[in-house]
């Protein structure tokens, strides 16, 4: 069976769409199959379809590919941005899961974080987005306790080599 060709407007949000990834995959360190594995998407074959227009861009894709590419959904269809307007209102608690949430000052403008940061905590932050709230409070929680335990062991380091001057 043939598949139904895409509307003028799916057709435009897959060319933009195609525009953010050529523009940001460099940037972000993304191929197909890393975008497919961070998005839950069970082949890189989907993002390519979503890039090539072969597969319209829900609100669920559009959401997704927006917080991996950290672009506000709008730049990629700006024709849901009523129907985005009211996924912000809804907390995060409500949403799914495995929908990246919009934070509500995610506007109309870029969504690049507010100071310079090196590619690899860039890297670290679109991985942790990735995961569910639990596994994120589990995994920051282990992060602050490892780095508790390295500065106690400096400054009891330190104290010895003070001694030792002594």
């Amino acid at each position: 069976m043939k598949r139904k060709p895409l509307s003028e407007i799916d057709l435009q949000a897959a060319q933009r769409l195609k525009e953010i990834w050529t523009t940001k995959k460099t940037q972000l360190g993304l191929t197909q199959e890393r975008a497919a594995e961070i998005l839950g998407f069970s082949t890189q074959g989907a993002v390519s379809h979503y890039l090539n227009g072969q597969t319209p861009l829900n609100l669920e894709a559009v959401i997704k590919f927006a917080g991996l590419l950290q672009v506000p959904p709008e730049s990629i269809r700006p024709d849901m941005a009523d129907l985005l307007r009211i996924v912000r209102m809804y907390p995060q608690e409500l949403q799914q899961d495995n929908v990246v949430a919009l934070p509500a000052e995610m506007e109309q403008s870029e969504n690049e974080l507010p100071f310079n940061i090196e590619p690899i905590e860039r890297d670290l932050i679109q991985t942790f987005r990735a995961f569910p709230k639990e596994d994120k409070e589990k995994m920051l929680k282990e992060m602050k306790e490892k780095k508790e335990s390295i500065e106690e062991t400096v400054a009891r380091w330190l104290e010895a080599q003070k001694g030792l001057r002594a």
